[in-house]
């Protein structure tokens, strides 16, 4: 049903003067509420100072993107201004300190409201750095959220501070609500309906989500090495999982971090390790270790902008290539990429019980924006969530019917066995009374070292056979709008929520278009994406990268099975993709779509946005 409530909001200002403190808190308070929010923010990479900006869309339908452009939009400073004036949407309404920040004559603002908040905040509450909770105030009264709400929020944020930090703050808080009646004939701009039913949702970052994840599927270990936008899992794990008994160990660098959870692997603990693109680099050659031994393992990949330092701050989708195919020699391994919050939950899980399964390294691709974004979500059933544990060998039924020429063999136990599914039992040292030699080179089915031909084609086999299965399991991919529709337009990771309204959009214009998100990018999922493209003159791929990382695996995958021309829509500004940005781009720029003759042509283009 269409929303009451659709609203966009938009916080900036300078690092250092409490936007992120702003916007957290007063989304929070509205999630508090019973509504649906969805944060983005951008921080410099400076330490202290910089430009900074928290949006968040808050509806009481469930929330798909962190919208297009603002419809209110508050600005600390005059740097603010200039940035995000332009993004405002027209008739919009906009904040802002006339002390910090002088307009231009002609703007885009429906409604200018000058607050000066610098002045209340050195003046009346005798704290300059409470300017931000004057701005809360402001904005929570504006919304006409109840002040107590916001009192509680305040209280949880500062209370653990210095009395007087605490009380400096709630009377900024009071100011702001204070101004905003005084001087404000329209208070309350949005209207809460009274249906809303607090509590029934928890609002949770995507590394937080990702961390309960793990948690829930059963992790033991956890080895990291900080890096942004990835130290968050760690930092989080580091306070939760030794309330389960459980271990997290910083390690001296990345390298030492996918070694230990080869080890942990091989000694039979779910184990995960954290990190972004540069660390994932230096990875590589663990997770092919990790491949040849067929030990389980999970390593979540907080993508950000590239190459090398790049922007560590900034949101992108450059590193599926990196998790696909990195590797010296063929060392398969399983990708997934979540698509929002809650999607982080269950990707997690997902994720430990593919990688036990299969006896496989998992990477699970998330990025900056979704790390770092809040987003409420419906509260995990964590007792009706499936784990899954590896196969372990018949340990009584190998030893009966070993005998003497078995004894120098390991009992006769077969590490790699060659099975049906060719996944082979996985025997724990210490536990299980099966010992084999674990070792990176190449090795025959009782794991002794072989490097013959034979010995070399049967396991290479074997690694890749495995893993084909888990490109039919059930679950890991989402299909949007008329599935007979002749645009198709084929996302993965954070992209799928701005794809699925995007959808939305074009249908409700009148263009036919549907959407398939790829929760499992790796192996690819080839009997659902050809049914998918049956139907299409064309195939639109969205992403955050400058190559168009999947549209190029797409092609080379579907050459020769498909004559549909696939478009690759790649944007590296940092930011993420907005639903209107999506639908814009494909009704101006695919004039032709739903023409058959264009299906015949099997042309390849890629069109980049600045």
């Amino acid at each position: 049903m269409p929303a009451e409530i659709d609203l966009t909001l938009r916080v900036a200002g300078e690092a250092g003067e409490g936007v992120m403190s702003a916007g957290e808190l007063t989304s929070l308070g509205f999630a508090r509420l019973g509504l649906s929010v969805y944060t983005f923010r951008t921080n410099p990479p400076e330490i202290k100072g910089g430009a900074a900006m928290f949006q968040f869309r808050v509806s009481d339908e469930p929330v798909l993107s962190q919208g297009d452009s603002p419809d209110f939009l508050l600005c600390f400073n005059q740097e603010a201004w200039n940035l995000h004036g332009n993004s405002l949407r027209p008739g919009g309404t906009l904040m802002y300190d006339p002390a910090q920040c002088a307009l231009p004559e002609h703007h885009k603002a429906g409604r200018v409201i000058a607050v000066p908040m610098d002045e209340i905040a050195r003046k009346e509450v005798g704290a300059p750095l409470s300017k931000n909770v004057v701005a809360i105030g402001v904005m929570a009264a504006f919304a006409g959220m109840p002040i107590e709400n916001m009192r509680e929020l305040v209280r949880q944020k500062w209370g653990k501070r210095k009395a007087e930090v605490l009380d400096a703050n709630l009377k900024a808080l009071e100011l702001g609500y204070q101004y905003t009646h005084d001087n404000l004939p329209e208070v309350a701009d949005l209207k809460l309906p009274p249906s809303l039913k607090p509590g029934t949702a928890i609002i949770l970052t995507g590394n937080e989500a990702l961390s309960l994840g793990a948690l829930c599927a059963g992790m033991s270990c956890f080895f990291g090495y900080p890096i942004t936008p990835a130290s968050d899992i760690m930092e989080w794990l580091a306070r939760k999982l030794p309330m389960v008994g459980g271990t997290v160990i910083q390690t001296e660098d990345e390298i030492a971090a996918i070694t230990a959870c080869v080890g942990a692997g091989f000694a039979g603990a779910k184990v995960a390790t954290a990190s972004s693109g540069p660390g994932i680099s230096l990875m590589v050659e663990g997770l092919g270790l990790a491949s040849m031994l067929e030990v389980p393992m999970v390593v979540f990949n907080a993508q950000r902008s590239g190459p090398a330092t790049g922007m560590p701050t900034k949101t992108e989708q450059g590193d599926l290539n990196l998790a696909v195919y990195a590797a010296h020699g063929d060392a398969p391994r399983i990708v997934l990429a979540p698509r929002d919050v809650e999607s982080c939950v269950y990707t997690s899980i997902d994720a430990f019980n593919l990688a036990e399964k299969y006896q496989t390294p998992v990477l699970v691709l998330s990025d900056q924006t979704l790390s770092h974004r809040s987003q409420t979500i419906p509260r995990p059933d964590i007792d009706a969530l499936m784990t899954e544990d590896r196969k372990r060998p018949d340990v009584q039924a190998i030893l009966s019917a070993a005998d003497e020429d078995d004894l120098g063999v390991g009992h006769g136990y077969k590490r790699y066995e060659l099975t049906p599914d060719h996944v082979s039992p996985m025997a724990v040292p210490g536990v299980d009374n099966l010992p084999y030699v674990a070792t990176g080179l190449e090795h025959n089915e009782h794991a002794h070292i072989d490097q013959s031909p034979f010995a070399h084609s049967v396991m290479s086999d074997k690694r890749h056979r495995k893993i084909e299965a888990a490109a039919q399991e059930p679950g890991y991919t989402e299909l949007y709008g008329n599935p007979n529709a002749k645009i198709g337009i084929v996302c993965w990771g954070s992209a799928a929520g701005p794809v699925e309204e995007a959808v939305g959009i074009l249908n409700a214009r009148g263009v036919s278009a549907k959407g398939l998100y790829l929760r499992m990018i790796w192996p690819v999922r080839m009997k659902e994406i050809l049914e998918f493209a049956r139907h299409c003159d064309v195939l639109v791929v969205p992403e955050l990268n400058y190559s168009g990382q999947l549209a190029g695996l797409l092609r080379s995958k579907l050459y020769g099975l498909t004559r549909v021309p696939i478009v690759s829509i790649t944007k590296v500004t940092g930011l993420p993709f907005g639903a209107v940005e999506i639908a814009d781009h494909v009704q101006e720029n695919l004039p032709n779509a739903g023409d058959r003759k264009r299906r015949s042509t099997g042309q390849h283009e890629t069109r980049r946005e600045g």
